[in-house]
């Protein structure tokens, strides 16, 4: 018999011998709106509380989390076989010592499957690996019973869902979570952990000829989203390592396991978005005369709480004023990204785009000229991928 298999059967064993009394309850602490146009969507953390069972040595368990789509989230390794998915043990805050599993740790540690609590390389914090395109698991978690009197939590973290999967009739479409582990779990199927909606309305309009007005407008509020918190500008960020705080950003929880520099922001990785939310506007059938058009380098949304920075090359345009883009074959996309972000009213950018001759001189849209507007980035990527933008968006 392999070494995993004794492992796993042992801790069947031991499980089974604390079981009585032991119970625990899943749930969703919070159901956010996923844009049904996105391929990556963060989802709620599902938590277990459990209670009862004889604490004991700690007995190393499998936790795997189904969805009812794919999940989305960064690729792990070599082989991207692990994921970013996380499960924390009694919510361990950064820089601080948190008692979990009934013992010391210093700050969030990423822990080694099957070394038992408190042991050299055991943690409070686990990796996934991803055992199906829906699912995911936690092997070799410790876990210690917390006794009658005291709770112990599991948070399962930074979790994506392509929300283009599900079937929508036109209202708010359900993502659901199930849960398969040997310690008893009361509810273990049919978790809501988000609602799927279109998050983007788009219009253009022609206030005169030579202009046309693009209007970027959420359709429920928080649908345009900052990468993460920002630092000392719009594309600095800081540390969203606090398990269960609503951040509302693309990032999802970006752990520290450097205790005492938790200040430093954090690099690519578990929980960091690629981007914020960008909006893209499509130009098409513009004319043969068409040559360039012009639009601002940064817009503010409707009531002043959003800002949006024009992308060019891949990289914002910082400096005040306008930039002149040129049309390639009477068409022209153009992208910009969210740096603010307000989840409580629905706002809109509008963006008024020149167009020009290569002349210089200001020119009327023809009756030809198409508008399209898109949540971006654009990417056909359905499942969890290692080089693939989160967030990411279907046509």
């Amino acid at each position: 018999m392999s070494i995993f298999k004794t492992v796993l059967l042992l801790s069947v064993v031991a499980v089974t011998a604390y079981a009585q009394g032991l119970e625990c309850t899943a749930d969703a602490a919070v159901v956010p709106t996923a844009r049904s146009e996105g391929e990556a969507e963060p989802v709620g953390d599902v938590f277990l509380v459990c209670s009862g069972g004889t604490p004991a040595a700690s007995t190393a368990i499998n936790i795997t989390l189904t969805l009812n789509t794919n999940i989305t989230g960064l690729a792990l390794g070599a082989d991207s076989a692990k994921s970013e998915a996380l499960l924390l043990i009694d919510d361990p805050s950064p820089d601080a010592v948190n008692l979990s599993n009934g013992f010391s740790y210093n700050g969030e540690v990423l822990g080694t499957p099957y070394v038992a609590a408190g042991a050299p390389g055991s943690g409070n914090v686990y990796l996934a690996d991803q055992t199906s395109a829906t699912s995911v698991t936690w092997y070799g978690v410790p876990f210690v019973a917390p006794g009658p009197s005291a709770s112990r939590t599991l948070r399962l973290t930074d979790i994506r869902a392509n929300a283009t999967m599900l079937a929508s009739t036109g209202g708010l479409t359900p993502v659901m979570a199930s849960l398969t582990s040997v310690i008893p779990i009361g509810n273990p199927s049919q978790i809501l952990v988000a609602l799927g909606y279109p998050g983007l309305a788009f219009a253009a309009t022609l206030p005169q000829p030579g202009t046309a007005n693009l209007t970027f407008t959420e359709n429920f509020a928080g649908a345009f989203r900052e990468r993460v918190l920002p630092g000392t500008g719009p594309f600095t960020a800081v540390r969203q390592d606090i398990p269960g705080e609503l951040y509302n950003t693309e990032s999802q929880l970006t752990p520290c396991f450097t205790y005492g520099d938790c200040t430093t922001p954090p690099a690519a990785g578990i929980g960091l978005a690629t981007n914020g939310t960008m909006l893209l506007a499509r130009m098409t059938n513009l004319g043969t005369a068409a040559a360039s058009v012009s639009v601002p380098n940064q817009v503010v949304s409707a009531v002043g709480q959003l800002t949006a920075y024009l992308i060019v090359d891949g990289k914002p345009v910082e400096a005040a004023g306008s930039t002149s883009l040129a049309v390639t074959g009477a068409s022209l996309n153009v992208l910009y990204e969210v740096t603010g972000s307000d989840a409580f009213s629905i706002d809109n950018f509008t963006i008024p785009a020149v167009l020009f001759n290569s002349s210089g001189a200001s020119i009327a849209y023809p009756a030809s000229a198409m508008f399209n507007g898109y949540l971006a980035p654009i990417d056909s990527t359905p499942t969890a991928s290692a080089t693939a933008p989160r967030p990411r968006f279907a046509p």
